[in-house]
């Protein structure tokens, strides 16, 4: 169980990375718009990129909790509970079923023809919002701007960081990288 708990630890590692990193640079882009321009292109792709990702990097950490399940009913209930509220956040927002037919693929695995952009859209759209500052609030809702002075369970960040210093905690710091 420990070798799991390892792999498990360094997982929840890259997905601090990946969405503090995702989320900074969407935010300073959103905010460095000037609101009086159209957007030129090259923004809205940045802006579709960077929510992609951000998107793909929620969805591992869905699968996460998914692929770790049994480890994680043995968690303290404090850590428990966060993890399982998180995994019903990540549902909720339909993110891991976007990411696995929109954001990964190009053929609807029913029709066999390309996927309804339009389809697609509207479910993105309900998860990062129709405007530029819903997709600011996605972004605090992942991790805030000043994650260090947030004392909020409420983001994604704080949730991931305290279950890896549970981890830490109960193996330790090191163990091999998978």
């Amino acid at each position: 169980m420990s070798e799991r708990l390892i792999d498990m630890k360094w997982l929840l590692v890259d997905q601090i990375q990946d969405l503090t990193t995702g989320s900074k640079f969407l935010r300073e882009r959103i905010l460095g718009i000037d609101g009086s321009k159209s957007l030129p292109d090259e923004t809205i792709w940045f802006i579709r990129m960077c929510n992609m990702f951000l998107i793909n990097s929620m969805a591992k950490v869905f699968e996460i909790t998914d692929r770790y399940g049994k480890e994680i009913q043995q968690f303290s209930p404090e850590t428990k509970n966060k993890l399982v509220s998180l995994r019903a956040e990540i549902e909720s927002k339909k993110i891991y079923q976007y990411r696995s037919k929109y954001g990964s693929h190009i053929i609807d695995d029913n029709t066999g023809r390309a996927l309804s952009l339009v389809d697609g859209e509207v479910l993105l759209s309900k998860i990062i919002g129709k405007t530029l500052q819903e997709n600011l609030d996605f972004c605090d809702w992942i991790c805030p701007q000043n994650l260090s002075q947030v004392q909020t369970t409420e983001c994604v960040m704080n949730k991931i960081i305290e279950t890896r210093d549970y981890l830490v905690s109960i193996i330790g710091s090191g163990g091999k990288r998978p």
